[in-house]
């Protein structure tokens, strides 16, 4: 039994290390979830924090801790001021082709001549960024091509830092080295059916961490039409 446990616990601990290695001042481990109430885990994480200052807080019914939580946020979201993000989240787009920083397999020529690369991961929020309550996160495309009636925004996350494409490929300039893990997590899309403006109709995104789900918003200048999509963290995993 102890055999069968001990992933779980040593995924516990290596993640409280992690936390208290960004965290200089923290001053208590609660333990919450079922697993919390367990005297087994208690002793453990007594075991391998016990020569620090920190001290232990298991609530009563710990199980029903992260319930309680919930309900209390829906009632009140101002209770959290802020978050760390848990991963790097960004869009897939295009840029201008750069000889000896983009990769020249996604070179490209949009239609009036003018050399693109794709598949760029343009980064929203990076791993471990502190978004605070209510704070949005906004960027402006245009149409790559003429007389297009509609975008599409492909949202993308990461447990790295560092992204240059959505294939999880590093840029020349990266520091670090080896392909990332790169999920697709969504998509939101826009019609686009004024074509007033052509190649410079504005299309707004606008990214909201705030909840316990993310909020994508794409607005379009020209018919000011919008539409929304929610990505649900639970079933990302």
């Amino acid at each position: 039994m102890k055999k069968f446990f001990k992933p779980v616990v040593d995924g516990i601990i290596a993640a409280i290390n992690d936390v208290l290695a960004e965290i200089s001042q923290a001053q208590k481990i609660y333990l919450v979830g079922g697993f919390g109430g367990s005297s087994y885990i208690q002793r453990h994480i007594r075991s391998e924090f016990g020569n620090t200052s920190l001290n232990y807080v298991v609530p009563v019914e710990p199980a029903h801790a992260v319930v309680k939580g919930a309900v209390l946020f829906k009632k009140n979201p101002g209770l959290v001021e802020s978050r760390k993000a848990d991963a790097t989240y960004g869009l897939a787009t295009n840029s201008k082709f750069q000889m000896g920083l983009h990769d020249h397999k996604y070179w490209w020529v949009d239609d009036d001549g003018k050399p693109l690369c794709k598949n760029i991961f343009s980064t929203i929020v990076e791993l471990g960024d502190v978004v605070g309550a209510g704070e949005v996160f906004s960027d402006t495309f245009y149409p790559a091509r003429h007389n297009q009636t509609g975008m599409s925004f492909v949202i993308y996350s990461s447990q790295e830092k560092d992204i240059f494409y959505i294939t999880g490929e590093r840029g020349a300039n990266s520091r670090k080295s080896g392909r990332a893990t790169v999920t697709k997590l969504g998509e939101v899309s826009i019609k686009m059916p004024d074509l007033t403006g052509d190649k410079h109709r504005a299309v707004d995104v606008t990214f909201d961490f705030s909840h316990t789900e993310i909020q994508v918003k794409a607005f379009d200048q020209t018919t000011r039409k919008e539409v929304k999509a929610v990505i649900d963290f639970l079933t990302n995993l």
